[in-house]
């Protein structure tokens, strides 16, 4: 008789509330991924929400305009932060859980964003002068740069020769 047929009862048992434990562990594992990913969604929702009502009439205008008020661009610059962190969160920080996140909303939501001139232009400043968002700055200057470049066939910041823009949204893309 093989060894494996002479396994008592309780060991048969045993391995089964093992697989049955291990199974549950599994589920609760996914059931809590899936429900991280809906609070964080939520969160920049309601982030981005408070924002809203402060961001400028002036947004979809060709530029920033030249006399507006430093509160409105602040309100501008706050929103291309709050649209950074729900890029560094889902693709940087938790990139594992929360990936398909940045590719089922976040891609969207901020290519279209970059269809307004003074929000792209807003961006551009952000990401070319300074260091607004860090070592991660030139990895978000790129990837605002390829969407750009997919959607609307031009640089972040209008200028095809732009050393910032150029070779590093070729890398992205």
């Amino acid at each position: 008789m093989p060894p494996w047929l002479a396994t008592s009862t309780a060991d048969w048992l045993a391995v089964v509330v093992s697989l049955a434990a291990f199974l549950v562990a599994v589920m609760s594992h996914v059931k809590s991924s899936a429900a991280a990913r809906a609070q964080v969604f939520l969160e920049f929702r309601k982030r981005f929400s408070e924002l809203k009502a402060s961001i400028p009439a002036w947004y979809n205008a060709a530029a920033i305009p030249s006399d507006a008020p430093a509160a409105e661009i602040r309100a501008v610059e706050r929103y291309w932060q709050n649209a950074f962190d729900e890029w560094f969160v889902t693709t940087r920080l938790e990139r594992w859980h929360l990936r398909k996140l940045w590719g089922r909303f976040y891609k969207g939501t901020l290519t279209l964003a970059l269809s307004n001139r003074a929000l792209r232009q807003a961006a551009a400043n952000l990401t070319h002068a300074g260091a607004e968002f860090g070592e991660h700055q030139d990895d978000f200057r790129a990837v605002l740069d390829g969407l750009c470049r997919a959607a609307y066939g031009e640089t972040l910041c209008g200028n095809e020769s732009c050393p910032k823009c150029g070779a590093r949204a070729k890398r992205w893309l």
